[in-house]
């Protein structure tokens, strides 16, 4: 199908989803990023003004063609996880320890969302970014599949 080594096949396990939901520990797991979406949102209305517009900016989204959104931010979502979790993570796991490869990963994570703007919204943008990176990390190590990491992430994407 596609470069899928037998370590990645390994972490792409649909059918264990719902087992993640039922671990408590896990559940809070997924919930911290959309926690954090709401508390970024939040804060930045008193100390960033301007950042509720950038992140509206990087989505071109039209009233009429939310229908178009939804897979447009699942599929992102699970491309980013199977590239960011399922691979780099994975892959830096083998060679380093895991604090450093889940750091790595996520300042990669948010250097790949780098956009244009006000300096300072971006880089409070790109701190909210690493963070959510580093709970999508642990979700994957805990859980070891990054369907359930793309759960997460695809919802806080959503808000």
């Amino acid at each position: 199908m596609y470069f899928v080594t037998g370590s990645q096949k390994e972490s792409f396990k649909v059918k264990e989803i719902p087992k993640a939901f039922c671990d408590i520990k896990t559940l809070i797991l997924i919930l911290l990023p959309i926690v954090s979406a709401f508390l970024s949102t939040f804060i930045a209305r008193y100390i960033m003004p301007g950042f509720n517009e950038h992140v509206a900016s990087r989505t071109s989204f039209v009233p009429g063609e939310v229908l178009t959104l939804i897979p447009t931010l699942l599929i992102a979502a699970l491309g980013e996880e199977i590239a960011m979790r399922g691979f780099m993570q994975n892959k830096l796991t083998k060679y380093i320890k895991f604090v450093p490869a889940l750091i790595l990963t996520s300042i990669l994570f948010a250097m790949c969302h780098i956009s244009t703007g006000d300096i300072k919204v971006v880089l409070y943008d790109l701190v909210f970014i690493f963070i959510d990176s580093i709970f999508y990390g642990l979700i994957f190590k805990r859980t070891n599949n990054v369907c359930v990491s793309t759960i997460s992430h695809f919802i806080a994407n959503l808000l």
